[in-house]
């Protein structure tokens, strides 16, 4: 399979060069377009001034660049600039979970986002951090993955994207849930005349189906995502209402 692969921690991040080289073990054809810096919580930001600078980089044998920009930057760069023909797009595997509201804020999240905008399956992939050891986890996950990997990629087929957690735990088994209806209370210090985030607790653990209670639980959590924004029930409501 040709997979474009692309994250928003970076280009050194460990999860995404795990990720890459398991995917090159098992055969597959990798192209990496991350990040030159990390961009957590950008979410779908995009770069309009021409001030992007492209590099290419060395990955143990894998096609691999850095970009001056966003994961979505990244994946339109590989697509339209480089001319990658992916078959499927893979973000991650990001350090620190994609769950609940966090999928609004993710760039993790917004990469694979891209992928699917521009018709090609897409999964994003994310891994809880307080895993007692962090390198075995991004081991652990990057060999779940390729596993599941042709699996996951008819499912994303179906569905336009994916979003998949890995718990802090070994896996008790994989749910496919909904996205919890989280919230968070975020606190804000001044520094130098700055503000910046210091903090964000959970006000709300979400339902106990959704993802953030089940990766609680231990499990995988996979998610079906979709481009299109629209509250199709609603609308067809207010359709019959007021049309």
């Amino acid at each position: 399979m040709k997979i474009l692969l692309t994250n928003d921690d970076g280009l050194e991040s460990e999860g995404l060069r795990t990720l890459a080289s398991a995917l090159k073990r098992a055969g597959h054809s990798v192209c990496v377009v991350a990040p030159a810096e990390n961009n957590s919580a950008v979410s779908h930001k995009l770069t309009m001034a021409p001030v992007l600078r492209l590099s290419r980089q060395d990955l143990e044998g894998i096609e691999a660049y850095s970009l001056t920009g966003s994961p979505a930057d990244c994946v339109l760069v590989a697509l339209n600039h480089l001319g990658v023909k992916p078959d499927l797009v893979l973000s991650g595997i990001n350090a620190g979970l994609n769950a609940g509201i966090d999928i609004v804020y993710s760039g993790t999240v917004a990469g694979a986002m891209e992928g699917a905008i521009c018709k090609i399956p897409s999964i994003a992939l994310s891994q809880s951090v307080r895993a007692e050891d962090l390198r075995a986890a991004y081991a652990h996950a990057s060999a779940y993955t390729v596993e599941h990997l042709a699996f996951w990629a008819e499912l994303a087929r179906q569905a336009e994207l994916l979003n998949v957690n890995f718990p802090s735990v070994p896996p008790v088994g994989v749910a496919y849930c909904p996205v919890a209806r989280s919230s968070y209370r975020t606190e804000y210090a001044l520094q130098d005349g700055k503000l910046g985030i210091v903090s964000g607790s959970p006000l709300e653990e979400g339902e106990a189906d959704a993802d953030v209670c089940r990766l609680r639980q231990g499990y995988v959590t996979v998610t079906p995502l979709q481009v299109n924004a629209t509250n199709a029930a609603l609308l067809s409501q207010w359709r019959r209402k007021y049309a």
